[in-house]
């Protein structure tokens, strides 16, 4: 399948801080980087779980107030809703059928790079209902 070039948001990113970020014309994300804009990378992730899921990185938050040192965990952001294998049928509920192919979302390379470095021992991980999709991974809800 062809797709159609994408273009950044401007002519020009120079006066624009570094880091904003914009749609380009077919939707890809665009930042800014010394005054120019840059594609961010981006990588498709499979997931199994039949409704999707939302993930969410972590980061320390506040004390927990026990007096002991001990943070607790904060979101690390906005979380990101990965599509699951229900989101190709309309008006369908949750199912468990194993034939359906997984849901696939597109995720900024590198926030899934940081995801995934915290969540090695998760089981979404380590029984592979969510993982990086082979690069040929066609998206059937585009």
């Amino acid at each position: 399948m062809q797709q159609t070039p994408d273009w950044p948001p401007q002519a020009s990113a120079v006066g624009l801080p570094d880091g904003e970020r914009r749609n380009g014309s077919t939707g890809q994300i665009f930042k800014v980087s010394n005054g120019r804009w840059e594609r961010v990378p981006m990588v498709t992730i499979a997931c199994r779980v039949p409704n999707g899921i939302m993930i969410r990185r972590s980061k320390k938050g506040a004390d927990d107030g026990t007096g002991d040192g001990v943070q607790m965990m904060a979101h690390d952001g906005p979380g990101i809703r990965l599509n699951g294998p229900s989101a190709l049928h309309t008006g369908a509920g949750a199912t468990s059928r194993g034939d359906l192919p997984p849901g696939l979302t597109e995720v900024e390379s590198e926030w899934w790079d940081a995801w995934l470095a915290q969540n090695q021992q998760n089981p979404l991980i380590t029984m592979e209902q969510v993982y990086l999709a082979p690069e040929d991974a066609e998206n059937p809800m585009t």
